[in-house]
């Protein structure tokens, strides 16, 4: 009885949370079993065991279409990533393959890496710093590209322990883990390691991720960990929830903000995400669409935007109604407009108001004074309405800026300034 009565709470308190998941695309059959994002619009999605082997999905406009861009029968595609905005890399076992998409003609190439354990992580820096590691712990890099790569081991002979997760806050400075308490870190880009004495003895992780130099995240089964000096210390996030086996997937747009999802266990019987947006001290869960299933993956792009794959070949879409994009029921469309956005002068944010008469195509734009796209505030299809969408500039300085709606042919720009 008492159990009945926690998993009855556990699903209130879920699904009590406000959330702005949508269906974003569903595959014939297959998990997705990595999500990437280059930046707000350009992404990719691993498919494994489907039907047609491996697939890899590939959007250019925020998730309104997916096209195929890699498949593959012989099956064995554990993740891909961009490298830039026409390659793509993905791993299979051993070998990197290479798909380029130069006038969109896609060229494959495949290398063989590493002859010794499989490529458990890849990570891009940059177009020419590209860095892997496998299993056994070789760590590979290359820093022109993929013309020349490097190998070495980063731990000392007789060490067995097996490598999961890398991960490189910049060129330099770089950290690895893996079972029976295994964690590195390098200051010199993989060049040399150095094994941390980290206090919580011989758990075993999975991943880590470091949005700052100091402040970072460990992932070893269902429990989080966190340093703020650089791994020399981790401390247990006590208050994360506790209704995963396992988690599978950690995006963390901002130091701040995190995402998390995993299998659930048998106090819950859907895969919950969940969300803090302070560092990890508070956490609250998003219950994404129903017959979703596991959720596997997560990539979100900025705060108030990201996706989340599932076993069940769902790729989902979530906007937060806080700082997203948010339709006013009461408001009937008079016609297409353009409001002047408030407050203005602004900083750091303002908000702009925008009205369409019937379910259309709309972008919304930033631009800056010499006419260079600033960011994209909205690029999806919605129905006819009032909107309100939040625009944030904190990484841009003092200046005009300009905004710019289209949507069913119709066109409207104005004007706002910033003023730091």
């Amino acid at each position: 009885m008492k159990k009945l009565i926690l998993s009855v709470f556990l699903l209130a308190a879920i699904n009590s949370i406000y959330s702005q998941w949508t269906v974003n695309y569903q595959h014939t059959n297959g998990a997705v079993t990595a999500l990437s994002f280059l930046n707000s619009r350009l992404g990719i999605a691993s498919f494994s065991q489907t039907l047609d082997g491996n697939v890899i999905l590939k959007t250019s406009n925020a998730g309104t279409n997916w096209i195929s861009a890699y498949n593959s029968m012989d099956g064995g595609i554990r993740t891909s990533k961009f490298q830039s905005t026409d390659t793509i890399l993905a791993i299979k076992l051993w070998y990197l393959y290479v798909q380029i998409y130069p006038g969109g003609i896609r060229t494959d190439t495949a290398k063989l890496i590493m002859n010794n354990g499989s490529i458990n992580a890849i990570q891009i820096i940059n177009k020419n710093f590209v860095c892997m590691m496998s299993n056994v712990g070789l760590f590979c890099k290359t820093i022109n590209g993929g013309l020349l790569w490097d190998t070495l081991s980063i731990k000392p002979g007789g060490d067995s322990r097996g490598v999961n997760g890398l991960h490189f806050v910049n060129n330099n400075t770089g950290y690895c883990c893996g079972n029976d308490g295994l964690f590195y870190k390098t200051t010199n880009g993989g060049g040399a390691w150095q094994q941390l004495s980290h206090g919580l003895g011989n758990i075993n992780f999975n991943y880590v991720y470091f949005p700052t130099n100091d402040t970072g995240f460990a992932v070893a089964g269902s429990n989080l960990y966190k340093t703020v000096n650089g791994g020399n210390n981790w401390t247990q996030l006590v208050n994360f929830p506790t209704w995963y086996n396992n988690i599978n997937g950690l995006s963390c747009p901002t130091a701040a903000t995190i995402y998390a999802v995993g299998y659930p266990n048998t106090s819950i019987s859907n895969s919950p995400i969940s969300m803090s947006t302070n560092s990890g001290i508070n956490w609250t869960s998003y219950s994404p669409f129903p017959n979703g299933g596991v959720m596997r993956s997560i990539s979100f792009t900025r705060p108030d935007t990201g996706y989340a794959g599932s076993e069940g070949s769902l790729i989902q879409k979530f906007v937060s109604p806080a700082s997203g994009v948010v339709r006013i029921e009461n408001e009937l469309p008079a016609g297409f407009s353009l409001k002047q956005n408030y407050p203005n002068p602004f900083n750091p944010t303002t908000n702009i108001k925008y009205s369409i008469t019937k379910n259309s195509g709309v972008i919304l734009k930033v631009f800056d004074a010499r006419g260079r796209e600033i960011e994209t505030l909205v690029n999806e299809r919605q129905n006819a309405g009032v909107y309100i969408v939040k625009f944030e500039s904190k990484k841009l300085s003092s200046g005009i800026y300009f905004y710019n709606l289209n949507a069913d042919g119709n066109s409207e720009t104005k004007q706002m300034v910033l003023i730091k």
